[in-house]
């Protein structure tokens, strides 16, 4: 298990999320390369935005439901195009070195936990 995988867990287990035998219930029913978290997403003993509400604790801040908030149309005439494009391409590089850094980068996105790969690796045919 990565370390970043083991203090997610950690984390789900003291937010109330997971049971400490869910974990090993996971932890003995792992096939192959699968993660403990992708085990535990699979036998449906959390959700994905269980995971996003964990993560969103931790980093103190808020969990929205994208799917059911409503942003004002003003909040877009609120960042100049152009510094929101500089952003945006400040965002991608920092997520493509974690990607490139990590043994597992995770980017979440909606509630959705989207994995982070080199892009050189799509290029090369190394996924």
């Amino acid at each position: 298990m990565f370390s970043n995988e083991q203090y997610l867990v950690e984390l789900l287990v003291e937010a109330g999320t997971l049971s400490s035998q869910d974990v090993d219930d996971a932890r003995l029913a792992q096939g192959g390369n699968e993660t403990v978290i992708e085990r535990l997403l699979q036998d449906s003993r959390i959700t994905e935005e269980d995971v996003a509400k964990v993560l969103a604790a931790n980093a103190g801040t808020d969990f929205l439901d994208l799917e059911t908030t409503s942003i004002h149309p003003d909040v877009f005439d609120t960042v100049p195009e152009d510094v929101a494009r500089r952003y945006r391409d400040i965002h991608g590089w920092v997520n493509q070195e974690w990607a490139r850094s990590a043994d597992r980068a995770l980017h979440l996105v909606a509630g959705r936990a989207i994995p982070l790969v080199d892009p050189w690796t799509l290029l090369d045919g190394a996924l």
